[in-house]
């Protein structure tokens, strides 16, 4: 399962490490701070009552918050929805209205978003079943559960990864964790992946390339991993080679 590969990261001394615009590096993550934070963000949401099985959207920014809550709910044994962030100008009703599309079809009980998105968010959720919608600091200030946490395990639901819309509306699909599991396996055995190499990524968070491929899949090899914004990448094509230049 995902939280034993996190578990397992953990030991190491490699982790996330997040860069700019400028291609400055602008924070970092080791994997055992992730460890450490995810359950400590899966304790509030259990502190908040929400169940075991519930549904919480992370619109997906690039940004240590995602990859937290993302951990948290798996350690709390709620099923992560990942969403878009706002593509373009004057997209803002648009994107409203299709992210409270997916906070219904996910049936989502909560939503945490960036700072700077978090009016959407709370936009989107108006009339929906989501009782607690905010950025990480709301969260974080909810009270922690005493409770022994029971994450998601193998053979269990992962996550639900919604479609991307090119084509038609975001559709959500159930991912397990042994589906994932395998594709990841099978991904490292293809491409002759070792502890030895590195990740560099520009992917957005909420495509299945890029959280598979682009974070989780490092994340189970333990090794050390870049990323970057796709708009800083689509702004500034030359931080993906200097970030895979200098790691």
């Amino acid at each position: 399962s995902l939280c034993e590969a996190l578990d397992y990261a953990a030991r190491g001394e490699t982790g996330l490490n997040f860069f700019d615009a400028r291609g400055k590096l602008l924070s970092r993550l080791s994997y055992a701070d992730l460890s450490v934070q995810a359950r400590r963000f899966a304790r509030h949401l259990i502190g908040a009552g929400i169940g075991r099985g519930e549904r919480l959207v992370i619109v997906a920014d690039t940004w240590p918050g995602f990859c937290v809550a993302f951990f948290g709910a798996q350690y709390a044994g709620v099923l992560p929805v990942p969403v878009a962030v706002p593509v373009g100008f004057g997209a803002k009703e648009s994107y409203i209205a299709q992210l409270r599309r997916q906070i219904v079809a996910a049936g989502a009980v909560a939503v945490v978003a960036p700072d700077d998105l978090v009016g959407f968010a709370e936009a989107a959720a108006a009339g929906t079943w989501a009782r607690l919608v905010g950025p990480m600091s709301l969260f974080e200030a909810l009270p922690e559960a005493s409770a022994e946490l029971q994450p998601l395990s193998a053979g269990e639901r992962c996550y639900i990864q919604f479609s991307s819309g090119s084509t038609r509306a975001p559709l959500g699909v159930d991912i397990h964790q042994n589906q994932l599991m395998a594709n990841i396996d099978g991904s490292i055995t293809r491409q002759e992946l070792d502890e030895h190499d590195a990740g560099v990524s520009w992917l957005p968070l909420y495509h299945d390339m890029g959280l598979i491929a682009g974070f989780l899949l490092p994340l189970v090899l333990g090794i050390p991993l870049v990323l970057m914004s796709p708009f800083d990448w689509v702004a500034h094509p030359a931080l993906l080679l200097r970030a895979i230049h200098e790691y």
